[in-house]
């Protein structure tokens, strides 16, 4: 099997799972089905520009949990809002971050550390491995429903983490204050 074929395959399989992890989340109190409200923020419903605030607030957090504290570097082709598929409009954020300035021998370790890192948080990290064979994936969810992962990247690049956001008010029907 190629590396081309075995990423195309591991990026299905972390993509299931983190889906598996979301259809938990969409049918949990906090979730958000089209019946359902936003996740709460403090003063309500939660808007778009929380969700993209707090997801970064996620990564941001879990990059300068671990020792040393890594690098961060957006990756603009996965930061994004998208539709959530409800009768009213609401939207999801994804914001993602490669991890800048490490060797491929070092991707794994610093994997086993967030992996420890959102575990110490509460996070439920679901499915997790490829530590040692430079291929390291995580997939897990928040307390507050975001889903979070790490996993390498099949064209050769650095591993990356992200985080997305539950349905959330979309800008344009977000109330102005």
């Amino acid at each position: 099997m190629t590396l081309t074929s075995r990423g195309a395959i591991h990026t299905a399989v972390t993509t299931a799972a983190i889906a598996g992890i979301g259809l938990l989340a969409g049918c949990s109190a906090g979730g958000n089905t089209a019946s359902q409200p936003p996740t709460q923020a403090a003063s309500g419903p939660m808007t778009q520009q929380q969700a993209a605030a707090r997801a970064q607030q996620i990564l941001r957090d879990t990059a300068s949990g671990v020792q040393p504290p890594l690098r961060l570097r957006v990756d603009p082709d996965m930061t994004m809002p998208s539709e959530c598929n409800t009768q009213i409009p609401r939207v999801s954020v994804t914001y993602a971050f490669f991890l800048s300035g490490l060797t491929e021998s070092q991707e794994g370790t610093a994997a086993l550390k967030i992996r420890a890192y959102w575990k110490k948080r509460g996070y439920n990290v679901g499915i997790s491995g490829g530590f040692t064979d430079g291929q390291p994936y995580i997939a897990a969810e928040t307390q507050d429903h975001f889903l979070i992962g790490l996993d390498w990247n099949t064209t050769g690049g650095p591993v990356f983490i992200s985080a997305t956001s539950p349905c959330a008010i979309a800008e344009s029907t977000a109330p102005s204050s």
